[in-house]
């Protein structure tokens, strides 16, 4: 599970993990840090880029 705050001044996001019952942080990353995570799949960005109003690449 993940939360993210979308704010365009400091995004972040969290991510939580199930672990004997319990959700736990397992990830924390805000705006131009980067958030990588292996479960429950590789995958990294930061949320800064989520968030951008500039054009896509």
């Amino acid at each position: 599970m993940a939360v993210m705050t979308t704010a365009q001044a400091w995004p972040d996001i969290t991510s939580f993990e199930l672990n004997r019952g319990r959700y736990r942080q397992s990830v924390y990353a805000t705006g131009d840090n980067a958030f990588e995570t292996e479960r429950p799949f590789r995958v990294s960005f930061t949320p800064a880029r989520l968030v951008t109003t500039d054009p896509l690449r």
